[in-house]
């Protein structure tokens, strides 16, 4: 199946478009059930989505379009759950004290 150069630019820009609207979300998300088990659960759905790709490329490009949105959302998680996870750990370089929470 042979998409227009419009639908592959769709395809293309879906992923970002997906980064863009997850942000937020995933800032709210990281800080209500914590990095650890956000992250799990993003690469999950990420991967997922990723791997369906080529699947759905068969049947439709507004799948594969909604696939790869899927899949910027959830790959920006990983980003929010690395800072989270960093920022609630950190104590503090040696001889330094130790931050109050």
């Amino acid at each position: 199946m042979a998409w227009s150069g419009g639908q592959t630019a769709v395809v293309g820009e879906a992923f970002h478009y997906g980064d863009v609207v997850g942000r937020l979300p995933a800032g709210v998300l990281s800080q209500r059930y914590g990095g650890k088990r956000l992250l799990g659960v993003a690469l999950l759905l990420a991967s997922l989505c990723t791997a369906l790709v080529p699947l759905s490329a068969t049947a439709h490009f507004a799948l594969v379009a909604l696939l790869r949105f899927v899949a910027g959302a959830t790959a920006v998680s990983t980003t929010h759950t690395h800072t989270h996870t960093h920022t609630h750990t950190f104590d503090g370089y040696p001889g330094e004290p130790v931050p109050e929470r």
